[in-house]
Order: structure tokens, then C-alpha cells, then sequence
């Protein structure tokens, strides 16, 4: 794999993961009649929704499973939660050869780097942006 293959995996793969949270948090404030206003400038208050609040993807994804039997035929994979956080993290490389990195709290992280070109995660990436168009169509 060249570097403008990586960059362009890459891309793709942080592209479908921001499309399937919108998907989520839109679906979600939709599911529960909650308010879907984004505040404008000069606005000093923001309803609260699926939308403006700080929940991770997985809190998401959890909420999402928790509904009903005709959400459950279009269930997210959850293996995408540790990718997101990766990427969003900044966890994509470690110094020398090794392929974990410790952290100075003792945890073990996995070079994402070396993960994301051999695990096949640029064809789940497909699957994803499959997955949140389904999604998007229940609305």
C-alpha cells in the first residue's frame, strides 16, 4: 500500500465514522421527540439533545441497540469504537519497532497504525458507510 492509498483509507475510514455518529445523534433526537435546533449566532442558551450533548460513540451506539426489535436488524458493529477513539486520540504510532505502546498509567494500546493496514478495517469502512445509510433511512 502506497501513502496516498493510507491517506485516502484513512480518510474514509474518519469520514464514515463522523456520518455514522450524525446518523446516530439525528436518529436518536428523532426517536425521542427531543428539540433539533443547532443555537445561531448571539444565542446564549442550546437545547440539549442527542445533538449538543457529549456523549462518546459508544454511549451512542449502546442507546441506539436499546430501542426496538426493528432497530435491532440494523445493528452497528461496536468493533468501530476503539478505531474512532484511535484515530481521535491521536493512539496511531508508537516510537521504534515495537507494536504496543504503555502508557505511564500501565495500559496496553495497539499500534492503530499497523491495525488499521492488515485488520481489513478499510473494508469495514465500506460496511460502516453501509450500515449509516440503513440507518439514515429509517428516518
Amino acid at each position: 500500500m502506497d501513502y496516498k492509498d493510507h491517506i485516502a483509507g484513512v480518510g474514509s475510514i474518519v469520514t464514515n465514522l463522523q456520518g455514522l455518529e450524525s446518523v446516530l445523534r439525528r436518529f436518536l433526537v428523532e426517536r425521542y421527540g427531543q428539540c433539533s435546533k443547532f443555537p445561531k449566532m448571539g444565542d446564549t442558551t442550546a437545547c440539549r439533545s442527542y445533538l449538543t450533548a457529549f456523549e462518546s460513540l459508544g454511549h451512542l451506539i449502546k442507546e441506539y441497540h436499546g430501542l426496538g426489535e426493528l432497530e435491532k436488524q440494523f445493528s452497528v458493529d461496536e468493533t468501530v469504537v476503539p478505531i474512532r477513539d484511535a484515530l481521535a486520540h491521536g493512539r496511531l504510532i508508537t516510537r521504534g519497532d515495537t507494536s504496543i505502546l504503555v502508557t505511564p498509567d500501565g495500559c496496553r494500546l495497539p499500534l492503530w497504525l499497523q491495525f488499521l493496514q492488515t485488520s481489513g478495517v478499510y473494508k469495514r469502512s465500506k460496511r460502516t458507510d453501509l450500515r449509516r445509510r440503513r440507518i439514515s433511512r429509517i428516518n
